[in-house]
């Protein structure tokens, strides 16, 4: 399953894992193989869902 994203360079990201860990943190680049945050470096595979993170008041 492939995972497509438009996120700029320093945005806020919500990543969910497929062990359902969850992971706020900005994004920085990505690979192939891994989408690089600016605290993590999370491998695509174990990833099952990406989005941009907004706070909700």
């Amino acid at each position: 399953m492939a995972l497509h994203h438009t996120f700029k360079q320093g945005q806020k990201v919500y990543v969910i894992l497929k062990d359902g860990t969850t992971i706020v943190d900005r994004y920085r680049e990505y690979d192939s193989k891994f989408i690089h945050l600016y605290e993590n470096k999370i491998r695509w595979s174990d990833i099952r869902s990406t989005t941009i993170y907004k706070i909700r008041k």
